[in-house]
């Protein structure tokens, strides 16, 4: 997935799809989380209640004029996650909608949030990544760096990504002018912005050299490690709670459950060899795919059978798809990503 080398699209464009596709899932677990620990109080009074569905149409409007009115890829990726908020705000009440009682409680609604969320991720990902560039769209794609380096938004990441386009590009005037501009110092136009860049430079840095350092195996240790706690402990409460008589799914579809939440577990162990035999960027490169299966499909079960209980697994894995994003920054050969801001 991340690592596959025949998926020839615009991987600046995943990556602000992803943004906004794990900002949604965020937002639904931290509503639905923060409503179980309150004790799901109402907004407003007197016959009045602000649903936040409202609020979820508000941030996407919102993200849509960000998108609309200012230049430069910080902004999409501000808008990315912006949009990712309001859109997880609006689906979170999907039970509403789908019972004549308008019952934000309706036990399926979990997992068809979830299946909403595997299908939009996956049909996008294939029309992203599935179709290659053609000529105009990677003088486009260097055209829209070229804008970021006048903004001062351009890193070094994303000038090596839009460059290695420019590389598959066939040669002509513009292509070569767009390279020669790409190559100048960019022009101090917003300090802000210029300040941003010049701080996440530093912090790709920093992590790169972190990742160089002899005993960074460690660190990927931990991280599967971790992952591989979350994979089992969903997997013990997948086989113990039926058995017990607590759940309410059918023997197929717990059975399904448990071979998919195996099967992370199995990738996540098939990382850990990797990372034992020296394949570092190997190794985070399949932990990133485990993390990627737990999130979209393991925890649609997890969540439609417990509903609360799937909130701590998917928190852990939503640190670790953040982690493993700022280490495909910092080591893109590990996974053949750009700078994604």
């Amino acid at each position: 997935m991340a690592g596959d080398r025949h998926y020839t699209g615009d991987r600046a464009a995943l990556g602000r799809f992803e943004t906004f596709f794990f900002a949604a899932i965020s937002t639904v677990v931290l509503v639905r989380a923060f409503l179980i620990v309150t004790g799901y109080p109402k907004v407003g009074g007197h016959g009045l209640h602000v649903a936040h569905v409202l609020w979820g149409g508000l941030f996407m409007g919102a993200a849509i004029a960000i998108a609309m009115i200012y230049p430069g890829s910080r902004w999409r990726h501000r808008a990315a996650i912006l949009g990712g908020t309001g859109f997880g705000l609006f689906i979170d009440e999907i039970g509403k909608f789908l019972t004549s009682s308008v019952n934000y409680f309706y036990r399926p609604a979990i997992a068809i949030i979830y299946v909403v969320f595997v299908a939009f991720y996956l049909t996008v990902r294939e029309l992203v990544m599935r179709r290659p560039l053609s000529q105009p769209q990677r003088l486009a794609i260097a055209s829209t760096a070229l804008a970021d380096l006048s903004l001062g938004q351009l890193g070094s990441g994303g000038r090596a990504y839009a460059l290695s386009v420019l590389d598959g590009a066939n040669p002509d005037d513009l292509g070569e002018h767009i390279r020669s501009a790409l190559l100048c110092q960019p022009v101090p136009t917003s300090v802000a912005e210029s300040r941003l860049t010049v701080l996440r430079e530093k912090l790709v840095e920093r992590a790169r050299n972190m990742l160089g350092h002899p005993l960074a195996h460690i660190g990927v240790y931990a991280v599967i490690l971790t992952q591989l706690v979350v994979v089992l402990g969903q997997l013990a409460v997948l086989i113990v709670q039926p058995a017990l008589g607590e759940s309410s799914g059918s023997n197929t579809t717990m059975r399904v459950a448990e071979v998919v939440t195996a099967a992370s577990g199995a990738y996540t162990l098939y990382g850990l060899v990797r990372a034992v035999r020296g394949d570092r960027s190997g190794a985070l490169r399949v932990l990133f795919r485990s993390v990627l299966i737990t999130v979209l499909v393991t925890q649609t079960f997890v969540f439609a059978e417990y509903q609360a209980l799937g909130i701590i697994g998917l928190l852990v894995d939503l640190g670790l798809f953040g982690l493993l994003r700022v280490a495909g920054e910092a080591k893109p050969d590990a996974f053949l990503e750009p700078d994604l801001a």
